[in-house]
């Protein structure tokens, strides 16, 4: 009896494509390797082209969104602040989405929903670089944030 070979998992194929390039991963490589319909990588990817056409703008309209700002008052400062025009809060997602951050601020309950999400991300930023001891001052910080922000709630 013939010991079935198991296919090679995302992981595995982005550790060969990386090990082919010297230990660099483009994704250049990447989109090569995976039109192999046999990959585990291939499925990962949109190949029709009018539909990768399609979402792809619609993320081009994210980043334009994203990097529009604007100057508002802060009420801890002397000179306006920079910040972003629109914000997408996780209650906005379902259809993707923006407020003006003025309607943010200006409402309890998205300014809070705000807040939350600040701290999600940069939870999310903790977890990805939790190794760099260097910067141990800095997830303590974020530590002490949330505990003062769930008090609030």
């Amino acid at each position: 009896m013939k010991k079935s070979k198991s296919k090679p998992s995302v992981a595995q194929e982005l550790d060969a494509i990386g090990r082919k390039h010297n230990g660099v991963l483009r994704p250049e490589d990447i989109v090569e390797f995976a039109r192999d319909p046999k990959t585990a990588l291939h499925s990962r990817f949109q190949w029709d082209d009018t539909e990768a056409a399609h979402q792809f703008r619609l993320e081009q309209a994210r980043r334009i969104v994203r990097v529009h700002v604007v100057l508002i008052k802060s009420p801890r400062r002397n000179q306006p602040i920079k910040v972003r025009q629109w914000h997408s809060l996780p209650s906005d997602r379902g259809g993707a989405s923006y407020r003006k951050t003025v309607t943010i601020l200006s409402s309890k309950d998205m300014r809070r929903e705000l807040v939350q999400q600040a701290l999600d991300e940069l939870d999310s930023t903790r977890m990805k670089y939790q190794h760099l001891r260097e910067l141990a001052e800095v997830w303590n910080s974020i530590k002490r944030a949330k505990k003062s922000v769930s008090h609030v709630a």
